[in-house]
């Protein structure tokens, strides 16, 4: 067995443990409503990042980053980037912007490294998400479309893909935005 796969098999054995718990699987909430001006702890920003780098990557490729905007200025221009985070992402403490490296997902059919990059990055900003409902700290994940104004081409800058976007921060009214738990059966087409 390789190295890689020896990590991969060791992160999918600490991951099975740390996602049994029913709690962060019944609290998980996607929310848009944040204490507004109230930066991060440094420890909650550095286990939001140390999710994304433990997150399962096709192949063990480990090819997404993360820009994290946490300014002011930041976060309002990026709002108006982000389609489907108009009008609400900037009340976020940050955006972590998930890229994927064009070198890391290059491949001879442009469509395979685009899948895989955009599963990479879904499998990324999801883990990001669970550890933010285990700590605390509100998220929600924003689709992976730019405009075409913050890009100059769709969905590519400074030679990256972009794969998506978690707004973080803290919960205002935490069971406010809570929208009913469908059923296992409900879920089943």
């Amino acid at each position: 067995m390789s190295e890689f796969q020896h990590r991969y098999l060791e992160h999918r054995a600490r991951k099975a443990v740390e996602l049994s718990d029913q709690r962060i699987r019944l609290s998980r909430r996607s929310r848009r409503r944040f204490v507004p001006g109230v930066p991060l702890r440094r420890d909650h920003k550095l286990a939001l990042l140390r999710a994304v780098a433990d997150a399962p990557s096709s192949c063990n490729r480990s090819g997404i980053g993360v820009e994290w905007i946490d300014d002011n200025a930041g976060l309002a221009q990026w709002e108006q980037n982000l389609v489907g985070g108009k009008r609400w992402a900037h009340r976020g403490s940050a955006i972590m912007l998930f890229w994927a490296s064009s070198q890391c997902y290059s491949h001879h059919d442009p469509a395979v490294g685009a899948t895989l990059a955009d599963q990479d990055g879904a499998f990324a900003a999801a883990m990001a998400h669970v550890e933010a409902c285990r700590i605390g700290v509100a998220s929600c994940y924003v689709c992976p479309n730019l405009t075409e104004w913050a890009t100059g081409s769709p969905n590519f800058y400074n030679g990256s893909r972009f794969v998506g976007a978690l707004v973080v921060g803290y919960p205002v009214f935490p069971d406010l935005d809570a929208p009913p738990k469908r059923s296992a059966e409900e879920v089943l087409l």
